[in-house]
């Protein structure tokens, strides 16, 4: 199946007009949206609101947890 391959992309007049993923290709790209929302709004909230220094420790293990929600 052309699924296999990667995404199925339909051309309709000579324009790209939809992409075709498989559930796990969407899945995927879907937890990247909503990850980056999360992490717009935390950048927004925070930025409105000081918060105590943190240290280099907490800071990669929060950029970790972060890196981690990319991969699905």
């Amino acid at each position: 199946m052309a699924l296999e391959k990667g995404p199925v992309h339909v051309i309709q007049r000579n324009r790209p007009r939809y992409v075709i993923l498989s559930e796990e290709s969407y899945q995927r790209l879907a937890a990247g949206v909503e990850v980056r929302g999360r992490l717009w709004r935390r950048l927004l909230e925070d930025d409105a609101t000081p918060v105590a220094p943190r240290s280099r420790e907490d800071l990669d293990r929060e950029l970790q947890s972060e890196r981690e929600g990319w991969s699905g």
